[in-house]
Parts: structure tokens; C-alpha cells; sequence
């Protein structure tokens, strides 16, 4: 009896994470289960390429795209995916990793390629900022801030973002922020808010630690200003998931959320800098994509 072999497309990011791609279309032979998967190879030349190239897989009647990189080429893959019958694969080749980190796909990429062998798929919410859709995090304030300057500096990977960061702490200024919600309405200062979906922000930075990337609710995390002496108290907070802990943090759960602020300016999707204006729109879309996962 002849195998009918599942169409699965490689969307591969040749940027992403600062390191070399060129090696990825031999480990995904060696390691692809090509009894059970026809697959196909194509490299992004130009930002929001890889949505493109999926919505074409889409009308080719691809049953897998998997998106090779970080986590800015996964929201360009998913932006195609979300509310169709088709599946988002990863293999993590980025420089945070949110998603992969929060579903526990293996950040080594034979073993990645391993999982998406068994071809688990799971259904995950996904979230909208004025129509514009994220998977792990979005959010404004420090957090943007940071997302924009690594946006500029030219190159990728951690040390371009931990550089980044440092420069950011010390020219950065806190701003006011109204938030409504049918359960919440407040006036803050705050050194960043976070719209939550994930756990993470990458390279296991957990801003929401309780986070269900399955529950269909969203986690609003605010942070208020903090002396800055305390910010090795507050980023290792971040790395041990002890941040709900601190005084300076609170959070809460809803459906959809509407921020509103003095001016445009620096938000993120999923780590990738974004400009919005005064007023962010945030709502959760409940189990809209397919994912291969653990």
C-alpha cells in the first residue's frame, strides 16, 4: 500500500539569529522522514516574504509550512495560517526562540526535525494589536524601545540584543498609559506593559510565567518604574520566573484589552519593532492556529 506523503514547505529565513543558513537544507534531508513527507525548500529575500510564500503553499495545498528562524519569521508564517486548516511547523533558528521555548520544541535542529517527524499537531491562540497578529508577546514601553534599537544596529543575534538592552536602559523614560478592559480600568506610569500569550519573551525571559498559550486569555503584565539599582534584581526576576513576585509587577487576565497613550510610537510583535499610534487594540483569537508541537 503506497504512503500518501504529507506536502511540507521549509520557509527559511536566512538572517534570522545572525548564523548561516546554509547548512539547513542538508540536516533537514538527513533528518526528515522523507517516507512520510514531500518536501520543498525556499529561502525569504525581503521583509514579509515568508507571509507571501505562505499564502502561496496555501493555494498549492501545502499541509505543512515550517518556519525556519526566529520568532519575527514565525508570526510572518502564522499571519497566512491563522484560522485555516493548514499547520505551522518551527525550527528554531532565531535569537530569542519564545514560541519554541514555551511549546518545548527542541531548540537543536536535528531533534526539531525529529518532532515535526511524528507530526503532533495542537491548536494554540494567537492575539491581535490593531489587526496585526502576534504569537508570544507584544507590548510597549521599555520592552519596544529595545525591540527599535535592535531594529537599527544592523546585525542580529544575542549579543547584538543584550547590547541593545543595556543601551536602552539608561536613555529610556518610563511613560503614562490608560488600560481599559471589562474588568479593568487604570492610569499608570509604567516602565513597559506586556500583552502576554506566551510565558516569554526568548532566551527564557519569562515576563508571564503563568501564561497558557492555550487558555484563550490573554495576560496583561504591567511593570512600574523601579530605582535603577534594581534592575539586576528585576532581570534576574525575569530569568528565574520570580518576577509576578516583585512590587514593582502585577498582572491580569482577559479577552481584549485597549491601551491608550499620549503618542505614537515604539511597540513589538514578537520581538520585531512596530509602530502604532495612540490607541492599541488588543484581543485574543481562541485556538485559531495548528501547530506541529510536543
Amino acid at each position: 500500500m503506497e504512503i500518501k506523503k504529507k506536502k511540507a514547505l521549509f520557509v527559511i529565513n536566512p538572517i534570522s539569529g545572525g548564523k548561516s543558513k546554509d547548512s539547513v537544507g542538508k540536516l533537514i534531508d538527513r533528518h526528515i522522514d522523507n517516507e512520510h513527507f514531500d518536501v520543498e525548500l525556499v529561502f525569504t529575500e525581503r521583509e514579509h516574504h515568508a507571509t507571501e510564500l505562505t499564502r502561496q503553499a496555501i493555494k498549492n495545498n501545502k499541509d505543512y509550512i515550517i518556519a525556519v528562524g526566529g520568532d519575527g519569521t514565525i508570526n510572518e508564517v502564522a499571519q497566512a495560517l491563522i484560522g485555516t486548516d493548514k499547520t505551522l511547523g518551527v525550527l528554531p533558528l532565531g535569537s530569542g526562540n519564545g514560541l519554541a521555548r514555551h511549546l518545548k520544541i527542541p531548540l537543536r535542529a536535528d531533534r526539531a526535525i525529529k518532532l515535526i517527524n511524528k507530526q503532533h499537531t495542537v491548536r494554540i491562540d494567537t492575539c491581535m494589536v490593531n489587526n496585526q497578529p502576534f504569537l508570544c508577546t507584544s507590548g510597549v514601553g521599555f520592552d519596544a524601545y529595545v525591540s527599535a534599537l535592535f531594529a537599527q544596529s544592523g546585525s542580529r543575534g544575542f549579543s547584538t540584543y543584550v547590547k541593545s538592552t543595556l543601551k536602552a536602559f539608561f536613555n529610556f523614560q518610563p511613560e503614562d498609559y490608560y488600560i481599559k478592559t471589562d474588568e479593568h480600568e487604570m492610569e499608570m506610569k509604567a516602565f513597559s506593559v506586556t500583552f502576554a500569550n506566551a510565558s516569554q519573551y526568548g532566551n527564557d525571559a519569562y515576563i508571564a510565567p503563568q501564561a497558557n498559550i492555550k487558555d484563550g486569555l490573554l495576560d496583561v503584565c504591567l511593570l512600574a518604574p523601579f530605582p535603577k539599582w534594581q534592575m539586576p534584581s528585576v532581570g534576574l526576576g525575569l530569568f528565574t520566573k520570580s518576577l509576578p513576585k516583585m512590587p514593582y509587577y502585577q498582572s491580569f487576565r482577559t479577552k481584549k484589552v485597549v491601551l491608550e497613550r499620549k503618542k505614537a510610537g515604539a511597540s513589538h510583535l514578537d520581538g520585531e519593532n512596530f509602530t502604532f499610534g495612540e490607541r492599541l487594540e488588543v484581543a485574543i483569537k481562541p485556538k485559531s492556529l495548528n501547530i506541529l508541537s510536543a
